[in-house]
């Protein structure tokens, strides 16, 4: 259980328990709100002649009272039980029966406390109960009596001269009271003044700080406002840059787009020339296998297995493969040529 237990720590007890600084102090919100709508220190919160204004009382004005507990006693503990000794009776009885008293006397002795104990519970739980003798009733009229008359008499000489005995005791009292009202009085003065000066203080230091805040958001306008023209004449001076630029680029594109243009012309040219080289090197090897095809005819007509005969310029010496190629391209040719062959292609009647 020592590692689940919190720290015990002592707290001092303010100077102020109940706050009555806060009271004091005019500055705050809910006063200010309060005195807005016409509430003065000392008056009933609520709307005025209220039907429940007569349940007010002089409690009813002021704030809730803090009562300071400063024991480990529960609620509702009297300390005056506290200091009562129980058994001192039982002992008293005893020390009256060995000093030869009769039992009588010791029960008149328990009877005469018994009296005392009830008197003082009565007194604790409903006040002071006091009952005067008024008379006797004789039919219908009330008589008085005469040994009352004479208690009243007595009693009142003696509150006559108790009264004359008090005065002196009264006047040094009022005068102990005046003087602890007088210090009081000092001493709430001497807090109001510090408060006040406190209060001034914290006011000071609020205004100061508004002021700085004033002028740092006032540095930061201006600094927003000179980033402000920075950047508007930025802008200008980039924009008669790009106009300039622009211009400039103008031309660049221009002469990229002839230069472009140029290039892609060259290239055309160059293709039509490698197309036609083609072309004519398609014809010249068509001429050359038709005249080979012929010859070779001839040859098998004959019989004979002599090789064609030598024509005029260079020739290309024709492989397998070529030498099929180029048969092939020479009967298609002829076959176009051929009225009768391409009507029986195309199955047509004559």
């Amino acid at each position: 259980m020592g590692m689940l237990q919190e720290n015990k720590s002592r707290k001092k007890i303010s100077n102020d328990p109940n706050n009555t600084k806060w009271t004091r102090d005019t500055t705050t919100f809910g006063q200010k709100i309060l005195r807005s709508q016409g509430w003065q220190p000392g008056q009933f919160l609520g709307a005025q002649d209220a039907p429940h204004a007569e349940l007010h009382s002089a409690a009813s004005a002021s704030y809730i009272r803090v009562v300071l507990k400063d024991d480990m006693k529960g609620l509702g503990f009297n300390k005056a039980k506290e200091d009562e000794v129980t058994g001192l009776d039982v002992f008293s009885d005893l020390l009256s029966r060995l000093n030869g008293k009769s039992e009588a006397a010791v029960q008149e002795d328990q009877q005469a406390r018994l009296a005392i104990k009830t008197n003082r519970y009565v007194e604790m739980r409903w006040g002071p109960m006091r009952f005067v003798r008024g008379g006797l009733l004789v039919g219908d009229k009330l008589k008085e009596d005469e040994g009352s008359a004479d208690l009243e008499e007595e009693s009142s000489a003696e509150e006559g001269e108790k009264q004359k005995k008090k005065p002196e005791g009264s006047e040094v009292k009022k005068s102990k009271k005046d003087k602890k009202t007088k210090k009081r009085k000092a001493e709430d003065e001497d807090e109001e003044e510090s408060d006040s000066e406190v209060t001034d203080k914290k006011d000071k230091k609020r205004r100061r700080k508004d002021e700085d805040e004033d002028a740092k958001a006032e540095k930061k306008r201006r600094k927003k406002e000179e980033k402000k023209k920075d950047k508007k004449k930025s802008k200008k001076s980039s924009k008669k840059d790009e106009s300039d630029d622009s211009d400039d680029s103008d031309d660049e594109k221009a002469a990229k787009k002839k230069a472009k243009k140029d290039k892609k012309d060259k290239k055309r040219e160059k293709r039509e020339k490698k197309e036609e080289k083609k072309r004519l090197k398609a014809a010249k090897a068509a001429a050359s296998s038709d005249s080979s095809s012929s010859d070779s005819e001839d040859s098998d007509e004959d019989g004979s297995a002599s090789t064609p005969a030598a024509t005029s310029g260079t020739s290309t010496p024709l492989t397998q493969r070529n030498y099929s190629r180029s048969r092939y391209i020479a009967q298609k040719r002829q076959a176009v040529m051929d009225a009768k062959a391409l009507a029986q292609i195309f199955m047509i009647k004559a």
